[in-house]
């Protein structure tokens, strides 16, 4: 199993909203890169294992 982590002080949210009973979205991402900076943690870990 891969994986990426990134720890940060402070998060983003992001809601994609068409209805609010059932068609809805939250997307949290970490501050500063967070989402790519993991990304770029899980690639190097499948790297090592490749």
């Amino acid at each position: 199993m891969f994986y990426g982590l990134h720890t940060a002080p402070a998060a983003l949210m992001t809601c994609l909203i068409f209805d609010y009973d059932r068609d809805h979205f939250h997307f949290v991402d970490a501050a500063d890169g967070g989402y790519a900076l993991a990304a770029k943690q899980m690639k190097a870990q499948m790297a090592e294992a490749a």
